[in-house]
C-alpha cells in the first residue's frame, strides 16, 4: 500500500457486517453469499481468500468532492 493512502476501511475488521452476512447466507435464498468454498467471514474462507482460491480484487480511487 502506498504510505499516502489512508485506508478507510478494513472488512476483516467489521465483525458485526460479517456476522450480519453469515446470517442471511445461512437462512434465505434471497441474499447473502453462497458458501461455495466456505462462509463468508469465516477463518476458512480468509484461508480461501489468502491462497487464491477466492479472488481478491482491490479498488482505487481519488476522492474528488464530499
Amino acid at each position: 500500500m502506498n504510505d499516502n493512502w489512508i485506508k478507510v476501511y478494513e472488512l476483516s475488521q467489521d465483525l458485526e457486517t460479517m456476522a450480519l452476512i453469515q446470517k442471511a447466507s445461512q437462512q434465505t435464498a434471497d441474499f447473502g453469499f453462497v458458501p461455495e468454498v466456505a462462509l463468508f467471514g469465516s477463518d476458512d474462507w480468509w484461508a480461501a481468500v489468502e491462497d487464491g482460491r477466492i479472488e481478491r480484487y482491490t479498488i482505487e480511487g481519488v476522492v474528488t468532492r464530499l
